[in-house]
């Protein structure tokens, strides 16, 4: 046997990435939680305990989607938010927190938030809300802008429907 055969047992195919996502949260546990549940699902994950840490990371790797808590510190989710908008502008924000004042949703909302998810949440509410931010996240902003100059843009829709409309319970 040739020492370049590779038996067909042994490839597994490499699964495509859904997306990118950072996952922002002062709890460990919390963050373990939504990072399995994300990587089940076929999500790249990032994680970080704290703003600054998320900074780091934004500035090294592309991301479609931050999913952050409110409640941290030094600095609170919304800043971090705020300032993810002025610096990273890319990704889309989904909030996941337990903390929903009318007040905090009106900032979020005025911030630029994509979604705000309360805790304790709902898988597939969490899911379906980084699912439609993940879409438009900068890898597919571009890629869907380009479908809309050839014409294409009820194809480019189309072909991630399945992704948007897949239902978990």
């Amino acid at each position: 046997m040739d020492s370049t055969d590779i038996s067909k047992a042994s490839i597994r195919p490499r699964p495509v990435s859904l997306g990118s996502v950072l996952i922002v949260d002062n709890e460990p546990s919390m963050l373990k939680v939504i990072q399995k549940i994300l990587i089940d699902e076929g999500y790249e994950t990032y994680t970080a305990l704290d703003a600054y840490s998320a900074f780091k990371i934004l500035a090294r790797e592309s991301m479609d989607v931050v999913v952050t808590n409110i409640k941290m510190y030094p600095m609170d989710g919304l800043t971090m938010a705020h300032l993810v908008k002025l610096e990273f502008p890319g990704p889309e924000i989904v909030i996941c927190s337990a903390y929903g004042s009318r007040d905090t949703l009106v900032r979020a909302r005025d911030i630029g938030v994509h979604s705000y998810v309360l805790k304790p949440f709902k898988v597939n509410k969490l899911l379906r809300a980084i699912r439609m931010a993940a879409v438009w996240g900068p890898n597919n902003k571009d890629a869907y802008l380009a479908a809309i100059l050839e014409g294409r843009d009820l194809e480019f829709l189309e072909s991630r429907k399945g992704r948007l409309e897949r239902d978990y319970e």
